[in-house]
């Protein structure tokens, strides 16, 4: 009987099996097999796995994996809407980009301005800085602001994503009907104000990376609105996101990973939305989680840490058994006359180990 990874050679077998048959004294044949290469595991097989490990999860977990050299996505529950949290900030600060006619700028004092409320946001979540990001793309009115964003991200056909209200408002409005949250399988307690989806960032932030090598989404729909170099600005404002734990504390070698995230918090769910480059090259991997009642810090620490440390290992099985080489990671560059508005940690995205 055969075994799996191997294909008996019927002909090479042929002489071996007449030999013995006509031999009076050397009757064993011996079978010729050929090894079949096993095949690499694909992201279907890698979604397999992310949904087998979140079962045990005491709440509700979703992720995406996008992998940005080849194309395919993972996904696991992330057509779910949740409570959009900071991760939202990566969708806001590209809704600003598409605004500002020269991007940040050189001696223009407005988009000075933008660029500094966009590293706080991206930065520190400042949700301060994204209110006053909010109120410049709406003329003032940080109302206006949030019906632009959701204009602009449903023009990138992000069904599930919008903005009602700025951060940390105080009234909830009633919540707009979409595909994530008009699902009767699971319900996250999303905020009515600021909602989005796992599935709907990581592809935000796989379009400004594809935006950066002068392809994808953002530059097919807004053709005359973006540059390469102005997607690469928000790339590095998302650098000096200095919290190292979840997905990045997840990475194999943390101190000298090249990765860009934003993640948030709300009272029941966390995210964490990163673009990493990994062994075969670069990919995106976003998380929500939510547990009625309270997320606490524990659970979800160690939950996105092991999802990391998984979709890592997967791509460098594939690296190691295609025995290729990744392409050389991008060193993000401020935009012209960045000035910082702080000193932040030297990450490998910026080109410091």
């Amino acid at each position: 009987a055969g075994t799996p990874g191997q294909t008996l050679d019927v002909e090479a077998s042929i002489p071996q099996v007449v030999a013995a048959l006509t031999s009076n004294r050397e009757r064993v044949a011996q079978l010729v097999w050929r090894e079949t290469p096993a095949p690499l595991p694909t992201l279907d097989d890698l979604a397999r796995e992310i949904n087998s490990y979140l079962m045990n999860f005491p709440g509700f977990a979703a992720a995406a994996v996008h992998d940005l050299q080849t194309g395919p996505e993972a996904l696991v529950d992330a057509d779910v809407s949740f409570s959009g949290m900071s991760t939202l900030k990566i969708g806001l600060v590209a809704a600003l980009m598409q605004q500002l006619p020269n991007g940040i700028a050189a001696g223009d004092e407005e988009s000075d301005l933008v660029g500094k409320w966009m590293d706080y946001a991206l930065g520190e979540s400042n949700n301060h800085a994204a209110n006053q990001l909010l109120a410049h793309l709406g003329g003032g009115s940080v109302e206006a602001g949030a019906q632009r964003f959701t204009s602009f991200m449903r023009s990138l056909d992000f069904e599930s994503t919008y903005m009602q209200s700025g951060y940390d408002a105080q009234v909830q409005l009633a919540e707009i009907p979409t595909p994530g949250n008009r699902r009767d399988d699971w319900d996250t307690n999303p905020d009515h104000n600021l909602q989005t989806t796992p599935a709907e960032m990581a592809r935000m932030l796989a379009a400004i990376y594809e935006c950066t090598q002068g392809r994808g989404r953002l530059l097919e729909v807004y053709p005359g609105d973006f540059t390469p170099g102005e997607c690469e600005t928000l790339l590095f404002y998302m650098s000096h996101d200095e919290f190292q734990e979840m997905i990045w504390a997840g990475l194999p070698r943390p101190n000298t990973a090249w990765i860009v995230h934003k993640h948030g918090f709300a009272y029941e769910s966390h995210s964490d939305v990163a673009l990493i480059w990994g062994p075969t090259g670069p990919y995106v991997l976003s998380i929500f989680l939510h547990r009625r009642g309270w997320m606490d810090w524990e659970t979800s620490n160690t939950t996105m840490k092991s999802i990391s440390r998984m979709v890592w290992n997967f791509f460098a099985f594939q690296q190691a058994q295609q025995a290729s080489e990744p392409p050389p990671a991008m060193i993000l560059q401020p935009p012209p006359g960045y000035a910082p508005i702080k000193g932040y940690i030297k990450v490998a995205s910026t080109g410091y180990q």
